[in-house]
């Protein structure tokens, strides 16, 4: 076994927790939203996305000093985004135009 891969193993798992808890804060905030005012609903989904990349950003730096931990978080990070977006993706093939 390569020497490097627990510690990417470990940072894909870190990666992906934050990404899941970032998906949760996101969503849990688009609910809170449904039943405000559009101008507090845009302010409350605007700070969401704040704490996010300020938690994206916090990841990334904790691991920092550990080249393969931190390429295996980036990528944990991104896993959940580009899984829902084939998610969509393929999901709408059956339609026809833009949508």
């Amino acid at each position: 076994m390569p020497t490097w891969l627990p510690s990417a193993l470990i940072g894909l798992a870190f990666g992906l927790l934050v990404s899941a808890f970032n998906h949760f804060l996101l969503m849990q905030g688009m609910r809170q939203a449904q039943n405000l005012p559009e101008h507090k609903a845009k302010n409350l989904i605007t700070l969401r996305y704040g704490i996010r990349y300020v938690l994206n950003i916090a990841a990334l730096f904790l691991v920092h000093k550990n080249m393969p931990m931190l390429v295996a978080t980036a990528l944990g990070l991104t896993v959940s985004k580009n899984i829902l977006f084939l998610k969509h993706l393929f999901a709408n093939l059956g339609r026809k135009g833009v949508s």
